[in-house]
């Protein structure tokens, strides 16, 4: 298939997709409400530990993320399956993500 077939059975109706705009129906009162937390000091906490956590994920500090695992973690890969070991874990991660995925 020749370069310009390609484009417009392909990358043509991929583009005019992702540049359509969403619209409001006229007459739709259906609104996604802002979210409210129920417990604003547990939603701040959380979003601290999750923001300590993948802090730590991105920089690949191992240390720090290895005090946030329990000591019987269970984590399920979607290709190894379920590992158990915090060691292996962090060995993995190491092996895997750090100096790899930005």
């Amino acid at each position: 298939m020749s370069a310009s077939k390609f484009f417009l059975s392909m990358a043509l109706p991929l583009l005019i997709l992702l540049s359509c705009k969403a619209t409001k129906i006229e007459g739709n009162s259906d609104t996604i409400p802002k979210y409210s937390p129920v417990d604003a000091a547990l939603h701040k906490t959380i979003a601290a530990l999750d923001a300590n956590f993948f802090d730590a994920y991105n920089h690949c500090d191992l240390e720090k993320q290895a005090s946030i695992y329990s000591d019987n973690i269970e984590f399920y890969h979607d290709k190894g399956g379920l590992m158990t070991s915090k060691e292996e874990i962090i060995d993995g991660t190491e092996k895997n993500i750090c100096d790899k995925v930005t």
